[in-house]
């Protein structure tokens, strides 16, 4: 539930994207996404990109069942027999094959400050997202935990969508039918705790969520999770707030490394289609912030040379039969080899052939000698006019038991070019051996691929509580020695992407939070913290760590924002983070980069800015404003692009108490007068 957990093994089946007309992979041969039947005939759900001119009717007349239009990106499920068929159309420029994704709050609200936009303290009136639409994309909701009831104990939940274990569905609309929900995943708490951090709203045992009076839209995907039905859902859901003239805000608390981070992923580009005035969409960041993925290596040497090579590492070890995948992307072409070494020698024992584009799309090594039993596949193909080489081996982890070899790949290519490389980073990370001639990976680079879109919202964690007293009254604690309260988590994904924007946008409480737990899942009493009964049922709460906890928070105090201003934009958002988020005044152990360009959500800070931001974001125009107003004499002013500010106190009755110029630190200015 941390957001590293793996999916299931019959349900991680073959990913394929069709980017070039005729590129079809095969998907027969290594399976890794889910297929259904219709009518007898086996189908794939698919992103279909439709090109000038093209039309549903033109992809239904080959065989396709379309389910949803968003532009021109169109899902759809296709016969797999007429794939490759459909990609030669002219009316298609590009089809995707759904693939599978990773599921990647008492503190929280104090930290943030969204307990003073709760109790409406300091503002005109409480804001608890009334009004606005909370929608939660995820796997494992409990449909009618007490957290997402009212006061009176009526459903919250307007819409709910609940899937079976294979991704068929259903929507439901009317609260009899919600009322009789149990959950979409037996085996999964994570979606109930996701939507309890962003919207929960039992108040009994303090522990509820950042927008408590927020209509929530659940969809549950059950284990097959797929970029196809997320977009679905998330289509549904924007469909229903036009339809009731609400803005909406939807969380995301999965993701995935695969791919060239340049927001050509179709969920990101989707997302980017959909967003707009009072829709906004918010990203886990990722929690690979601590796992050596990625490479980035120029191409220094002569043209046609070995540029560099890495080892291909599966952390767990053992002799379990291993699915993983790594992405490479050039400018130009580049071949790839594959080695065999002996870690304990740093003997290459062996090597295969050279392979390049030129040799065709795909290639299948069935062996790697007498070292690793399985295969190893290879497919070259472009995206966005990088070449991409997706590497996918699949082997027993080391055929004698002994974990003394290691597979190597080496890349050749033009010099002046250069290779940014991805490992999924559960399964395969990227390693030297400890030998100085292979290149090891980083964590420099570990966003979320479906957060690189231009009109998403990314989120990274920070680490706000580590122990908890449990409901048997024992404490227990994430400590491993290194964690901090009040620093960044050591697994929060973040880097700058491919097109030069830095990850994450924001940072929020998520490690560790306490909310809701499935009724209906198996969960741990050491990390529930409450358990309260009404009416016979039992319904808890517990910890949880990831940015699949953070994201929510950001997600539910967004919520509040549009409470406040329901036409806010993603641009407004982004806004209003870089003026009012709390930068850190020391980054301490772990990586600075993890903090973003903006720094720790401030939810109060930002409700101040929202009501004028239509007023103020335009590029060119200043943003002016004093928070908390009124104060105990220490506030903030926040004057945007000024390095220096005259400030002057007046009482009521106009005489000057206090003055003082001040140089700003990114136009702000953090402000005593008492202590002063």
């Amino acid at each position: 539930a941390d957001g590293r957990i793996k999916m299931p093994a019959e349900v991680l089946q073959r990913s394929a994207d069709v980017k070039s007309k005729g590129a079809l992979k095969a998907m027969n041969v290594r399976p890794m996404t889910t297929l259904t039947t219709e009518d007898g005939v086996q189908m794939v759900e698919s992103f279909v990109r439709l090109a000038d001119g093209g039309s549903v009717a033109d992809i239904e007349a080959a065989g396709a069942i379309v389910t949803n239009e968003i532009g021109d990106l169109i899902i759809a499920k296709i016969p797999v027999d007429a794939i490759e068929t459909l990609a030669g159309l002219d009316a298609v420029e590009r089809i995707s094959i759904s693939r599978p994704v990773r599921v990647l709050n008492d503190v929280a609200r104090e930290v943030t400050h969204a307990d003073v936009l709760h109790t409406g303290s300091q503002t005109d009136q409480p804001y608890t997202g009334e009004g606005v639409i909370v929608g939660i994309v995820d796997g494992g909701i409990d449909y009618n935990h007490i957290d997402f009831k009212d006061e009176e104990g009526n459903s919250r939940v307007v819409r709910a969508y609940c899937a079976n274990s294979w991704g068929d569905g259903k929507t439901y609309s009317t609260p009899e039918d919600i009322a009789g929900l149990t959950t979409d995943d037996r085996t999964s708490t994570h979606g109930t705790h996701v939507a309890g951090t962003a919207a929960g709203s039992y108040t009994g045992n303090g522990l509820q969520g950042m927008a408590p009076g927020a209509d929530l839209y659940l969809c549950g995907l059950g284990q097959a999770m797929t970029t196809t039905s997320i977009i679905a859902r998330a289509d549904e859901v924007v469909e229903y707030a036009r339809e009731v003239g609400k803005p909406v805000v939807v969380n995301f608390s999965l993701g995935s490394n695969v791919g060239p981070k340049l927001g050509t992923d179709e969920v990101a580009m989707a997302l980017d289609e959909m967003a707009g005035d009072g829709v906004i969409f918010v990203l886990a960041a990722g929690n690979e912030g601590d796992i050596n993925l990625y490479i980035n290596k120029p191409y220094a040497n002569p043209s046609g040379e070995e540029q560099f090579k890495t080892m291909l590492i599966t952390p767990e070890g053992g002799s379990d039969l291993h699915m993983c995948s790594a992405t490479c992307y050039s400018r130009q072409p580049s071949a790839v080899q594959f080695a065999v070494v002996n870690t304990s020698t740093g003997e290459e024992v062996y090597e295969s052939e050279v392979l390049s584009p030129e040799d065709g799309q795909s290639h299948t090594i069935s062996s790697l000698g007498r070292y690793f039993s399985g295969v190893l596949y290879v497919t070259f193909d472009e995206v966005e006019d990088l070449q991409e080489i997706a590497i996918e081996p699949y082997m027993l982890y080391s055929a004698d038991g002994s974990n003394r070899y290691r597979v190597a790949v080496k890349f050749y290519g033009e010099q002046g070019d250069e290779m940014n490389m991805w490992s999924d980073g559960y399964m395969l990370v990227l390693d030297d051996g400890g030998d100085p001639e292979f290149t090891a990976g980083t964590p420099d680079c570990s966003i979320n691929e479906m957060a690189t879109g231009s009109k998403t919202i990314s989120v990274g964690a920070y680490t706000s509580k580590l122990s908890w007293t449990s409901i048997n009254s024992v404490s227990y604690s994430y400590d491993d020695g290194t964690a901090v309260v009040g620093e960044m988590a050591s697994f929060s994904s973040y880097g700058c992407d491919m097109n030069g924007v830095e990850h994450p946008v924001i940072v929020a409480p998520g490690y560790g939070l306490a909310s809701a737990y499935n009724r209906y899942a198996s969960n741990s009493r050491q990390s529930t913290v409450s358990r309260v009964t009404v009416d016979g049922n039992d319904y808890d709460w517990g910890m949880d760590a990831g940015t699949s906890m953070a994201c929510p928070v950001v997600t539910g105090i967004i919520a509040t924002w549009l409470q406040r201003n329901p036409s806010l934009n993603v641009d407004d958002i982004k806004y209003i983070f870089a003026a009012t988020a709390q930068k850190p005044e020391k980054y301490g152990q772990g990586v600075a980069a993890q903090w973003g360009p903006n720094g720790l959500i401030d939810a109060y800070a930002g409700w101040g800015s929202c009501s004028g931001v239509d007023e103020v974001s335009a590029p060119g125009r200043e943003m002016l404003f004093v928070y908390p107003n009124p104060s105990d004499g220490r506030f903030r002013v926040v004057a945007q692009g000024e390095d220096e500010v005259s400030l002057a106190v007046y009482s009521t009755g106009g005489a000057l108490m206090y003055s003082r110029d001040y140089v700003t630190a990114d136009g702000r200015v953090n402000v005593d007068v008492q202590g002063e």
